[in-house]
């Protein structure tokens, strides 16, 4: 991300909402492996397993980096439950990593919640996260996923083996990284090959464009 967009700090990213973040990720996937994003997964029924892929496109989101503005002009979000108002903001990857010690479920989700509410008004009354009741926050969930759609990507999907179905969540941070991690993992074994078969050092494998390594590999393993 900090290649793509060198001007930005990590610090300024980690504040981005939810949605918006992956947005980026998926322009910089789109910059780095191409459009298509082929992904395989196991049905929770019978673990079959299942190839789909797509592309950012599908989703609604541009992968045209060239489009993609990170600084965005923040939102008045209210919104009104029974005798409640409540001034809130969407989560961020800052907010995610503020709860990654909790243990309990129950107290990640109010400690989201409370980061979530910038002002809360109980009868015109100012009233401080906390006292929120439970079908005040539940009213807060949906007003957030509905303020950052990208923030939860899912796909209904279904299993040909034994015809179940089921929503499965796509989460662009793990997936480019595996793909990320796969190819270093594969560059290195290159240079491995390259090295012991050539004598060249590290740097002199890297400084070859991709065909270029590809037709000494071929000729190394033929």
């Amino acid at each position: 991300m900090e290649h793509v967009f060198p001007a930005c700090t990590r610090e300024r990213l980690a504040i981005l909402p939810i949605g918006r973040r992956d947005e980026l990720l998926f322009a910089a996937r789109t910059l780095t492996f191409g459009q298509r994003l082929p992904s395989l997964v196991a049905c929770p029924a019978c673990g079959e397993r299942l190839e789909f892929d797509f592309e950012a496109g599908d989703l609604g989101i541009s992968a045209d980096v060239g489009w993609l503005e990170l600084e965005q002009a923040e939102e008045e979000r209210l919104f009104v439950e029974e005798k409640y108002t409540v001034d809130f903001g969407l989560l961020t990857s800052a907010d995610l990593c503020a709860c990654r010690t909790e243990n309990r479920l129950e107290d990640v989700r109010k400690e989201l919640a409370r980061r979530c509410v910038r002002r809360a008004w109980l009868d015109g009354r100012e009233i401080q996260a906390e006292e929120l009741p439970e079908h005040v926050i539940v009213a807060l969930s949906r007003h957030v996923e509905q303020g950052d759609p990208h923030a939860l990507i899912e796909f209904d999907l279904n299993c040909p083996a034994c015809e179940g179905s089921w929503q499965n969540q796509f989460d662009i941070v793990s997936f480019f990284w595996t793909e990320i991690e796969s190819q270093a993992r594969r560059l290195l074994r290159e240079v491995h090959t390259l090295a012991r078969s050539y004598g060249w050092t590290e740097s002199d494998i890297l400084a070859l464009s991709t065909p270029r390594r590809q037709f000494y590999l071929e000729m190394v393993t033929e």
